[in-house]
């Protein structure tokens, strides 16, 4: 047997094998990694109004239209967190469902904090349940909610 009918008889074949696994991993096969954001069971997620009330997240959610959240801590950047309330202002004046969510454990602080702001409604979200619930590179986060997916994120930088 020559070494060109060897390469062609085994050559051939592994490369048709190869080409065929890239094609199942790369197009067929779904990587599994969320991203950068992600929201998981918002069903099971309950945050406060700063009246201490209890209330479950996917009942502030229009069952129609998006709700765009704006998630952030009260430590984040001042100017990342004023310029993020006023996208929020901006998506509420064009008649969209807005609200935003401090991750916080003590709602007195945050119900004190928002008075500096324009804004209505803030919620607190429990910082363990924010570790729990949400996977999140960096906030603030500007991000929306449609039919209880996540539909759009964006990172609020200085």
């Amino acid at each position: 047997m020559k070494k060109s009918d060897l390469f062609f008889n085994i050559g051939i074949p592994v490369l048709f094998v190869g080409i065929i696994a890239i094609v199942v991993f790369k197009f067929i096969i779904q990587e599994q990694n969320p991203g950068l954001f992600a929201v998981r069971e918002l069903s099971s997620i309950s945050v406060v109004d700063l009246n201490n009330n209890k209330l479950n997240l996917m009942d502030l959610l229009d069952k129609d239209n998006e709700t765009y959240c704006f998630l952030f801590e009260l430590t984040n950047c001042y100017s990342c967190i004023y310029n993020g309330i006023e996208d929020l202002k901006k998506l509420k004046s064009s008649g969209s469902n807005c609200i935003a969510i401090a991750v916080h454990d003590l709602t007195d602080e945050v119900a004190g904090w928002s008075q500096n702001h324009d804004f209505s409604p803030f919620f607190v979200l429990k910082k363990i349940d924010f570790y729990k619930y949400f996977q999140c590179s960096t906030m603030p986060v500007l991000f929306s909610l449609k039919k209880g997916k996540v539909k759009a994120f964006r990172f609020i930088t200085p």
